[in-house]
């Protein structure tokens, strides 16, 4: 409607179109929803960006402590590995052949205890003690002596690189087997009393068999201080100098020649009447 006292073209300028009015609308809230969707993509591929980061530097972390891990018990395996390589000492194959002497004259000593009838003797030695306390000390000492001998020689003839301590344990361990062994195979005296007692089954009757055993155990003892002396040509035995008591754990060895050379000489001439044993004790 037109206004009363206005021109037609006063109209107009108090009437503007409303046509530029909601174009203009139309144009804000496009520029808006464009900004926001822009702003939302934005924060979209920044989020993403962010979270293959995060995942990323969590992953490497991860690899880094598996790795560390790893590392790690690499090296406690390398340090167990090398622990038990040190606990456990390198073997000398070039004294092998001597601590196999000693060994076996150890068992052999036992052995001839075992298997002698005149231990059971009850007859007396020059009136002193009795072939049966005689042979039981006897076999003692020469355990002992074997001992004495092979602790002189120890370091010389290191079984063991670099460790003697176990080279001590080993041999006292066979000295108190070997006494062990020779008390529990001692047993009292038997004589000739006219009752039927037949002999252990163990107990070699003949002064051959006796013999041939002694004679073992000799070649054995003659044999150590035979590998001691091409060892060691000079001062054999560590005999000297004298005033040394270290250095004479060789006379023990000589000792124990000495002892075996009296039982040999008493095996060989065996006989039950000698010894006063029972006669149903004969071969």
């Amino acid at each position: 409607m037109n206004q009363p006292g206005l021109l037609p073209a006063q109209i107009t300028q108090f009437n503007p179109p409303t046509g530029k009015k909601n174009n203009a609308k139309n144009v804000a809230k496009n520029s808006a929803k464009n900004n926001a969707k822009n702003v939302a993509k934005n924060v979209a591929k920044n989020s993403a960006k962010n979270d293959v980061k995060n995942d990323a530097k969590n992953d490497a972390k991860k690899n880094d402590k598996s790795n560390n891990s790893n590392n790690s018990n690499k090296s406690n395996k390398l340090n167990n590995s090398n622990n038990l390589d040190n606990f456990i000492p390198e073997l000398d194959r070039r004294f092998v052949p001597f601590w196999i002497l000693i060994l076996l004259a150890n068992v052999f000593i036992i052995v001839n205890y075992i298997v002698t009838p005149i231990r059971y003797s009850e007859e007396k030695v020059e009136g002193v003690v009795t072939y049966n306390d005689l042979y039981y000390y006897l076999h003692l000492i020469l355990l002992i002596l074997v001992f004495l001998y092979a602790y002189g020689v120890r370091e010389r003839f290191s079984l063991l690189i670099g460790d003697s301590t176990m080279i001590i344990g080993l041999l006292a361990s066979v000295l108190v087997l070997g006494i062990f062994a020779i008390n529990i195979a001692s047993d009292k005296p038997a004589k000739e009393d006219g009752e039927f007692k037949t002999a252990p089954k163990m107990l070699l009757k003949t002064k051959t068999k006796q013999s041939i055993i002694v004679a073992i155990l000799l070649c054995l003892l003659l044999a150590i201080i035979g590998y001691d002396i091409y060892k060691r040509r000079i001062n054999p035995l560590g005999l000297l100098p004298y005033k040394y008591l270290k250095n004479l754990y060789g006379i023990a060895l000589l000792l124990s020649v000495c002892v075996v050379c009296y039982l040999l000489f008493n095996s060989a001439r065996y006989n039950i009447g000698k010894y006063n044993l029972p006669k149903m004790w004969r071969n």
